[in-house]
């Protein structure tokens, strides 16, 4: 089982691999943000954990900043889209150090990091947050009960994928919450992945 997670995760580091698997539903995690936000008009865009660059072309590019630690993600997304992509750590206390952007997406990250580190990218991301700014955090639920949604939340890269309470009491931590909504990501009409899309506004002081 280890080594076929290892052997996962190592095909999931490629930019190919990463798109394939993400296609069927990027436009499904991204739904419930654009109901509730026009995307092209969103200035000073800063899309945190951006992979290869999945939800580039949904925003302008002269506004748009793409940022991930995987070089090989990076390097994809500059040949295949404008827009500036940063090679950087999104847990990193000094990440963009005297940046701000109106419009923060946080686009299945969280559920990769344990609480600690989770609690130290959103304190970040908090202070990236202009005062008019949004964040936009869609991230993977742990349901409560048994059935095929908790079992790919378990078979996930991600080890701490959360129930909705735990994430609502973390994210309500760092951030005013403007709209919490949990969805589905579905196949043929069956549900396979629970979801939160959790909008909020920057604190002034996080405890």
């Amino acid at each position: 089982m280890k080594v076929a997670s290892r052997v996962r995760d190592r095909l999931m580091e490629t930019s190919l691999v990463y798109r394939l698997w993400q296609a069927p539903f990027a436009n499904q995690k991204l739904a419930p943000v654009r109901c509730h936000t026009d995307l092209q008009r969103a200035r000073r865009v800063l899309d945190l954990a951006c992979g290869p660059g999945t939800n580039a072309h949904h925003f302008d590019p002269t506004s748009y900043t793409g940022v991930d630690i995987n070089p090989a993600y990076i390097e994809r997304a500059r040949d295949r889209y404008p827009g500036r992509f940063v090679l950087g750590d999104g847990t990193a206390p000094d990440l963009l150090p005297g940046e701000g952007f109106d419009f923060i997406l946080v686009n299945s990250f969280l559920h990769h990091l344990p609480i600690r580190e989770a609690g130290k990218t959103l304190g970040r991301v908090n202070e990236l947050l202009s005062d008019e700014g949004h964040v936009h955090v869609l991230d993977l639920v742990l349901p409560p009960r048994r059935g095929i949604a908790r079992l790919l939340a378990r078979a996930d890269r991600g080890d701490y994928p959360r129930p909705l309470t735990e994430w609502k009491e973390l994210l309500e931590r760092f951030f005013e919450p403007v709209l919490l909504e949990p969805f589905a990501l579905t196949a043929a009409g069956i549900p396979l992945w629970n979801m939160i899309y959790f909008k909020g506004k920057k604190r002034g002081v996080v405890h």
